[in-house]
């Protein structure tokens, strides 16, 4: 009789093995060329590279007037937008869900620094500090961005979804 429930305790075990790793939902490979393919390329990095083009032509312009509003209107505007499509999306592996968080905590740093950024300009301090802690902000923002590049050229190759020898 011990025999026949332990051979059943065991047959239940391996049924409940096979099911969470057989029907376990969806692969790290999967997921993260989910991610690439059409969220981070075709979304996040574009809205992205929007952002900072506006940023960029703002502080170029050298008029006080526009670089103000794309930092109190435009750019908060497009950034919000941004963070609620990063933070509504859910990778479904921890390992994409922490190359994602990277990105998100870049997009949360560059928000931070354009606001410092936008005090900067419109409060008269004395001395740089406000534009530097402005900059400071961007450039972890910067550095946050690198490290996405990275991991997620990383996760690539050890994915097998690069040619290590070309790359």
């Amino acid at each position: 009789m011990k025999k026949i429930k332990y051979l059943a305790f065991a047959l239940i075990l391996s049924l409940m093995f096979v099911s969470l790793t057989g029907c376990g939902g969806t692969s790290v490979k999967d997921d993260f060329i989910e991610y690439v393919n059409n969220n981070a390329n075709t979304i996040f990095i574009p809205d992205n590279n929007d952002i900072v083009k506006t940023y960029t032509e703002a502080i170029e312009s050298q008029d006080g007037k526009i670089a103000i509003k794309a930092l109190s209107q435009t750019l908060p505007t497009k950034n919000n937008a941004l963070l609620e499509k990063m933070k509504t999306y859910k990778p479904e592996t921890p390992e994409v869900q922490e190359l994602h968080n990277i990105y998100i905590k870049a997009a949360e740093l560059r928000k931070e620094g354009y606001a410092l950024m936008l005090e900067a300009l419109t409060t008269k301090v004395s001395d740089d500090s406000a534009t530097d802690a402005a900059l400071n902000k961007l450039g972890e923002s910067d550095t946050k961005l690198v490290e996405f590049e990275t991991k997620r050229n990383s996760m690539m190759k050890d994915l097998g979804l690069v040619d290590v020898n070309n790359k």
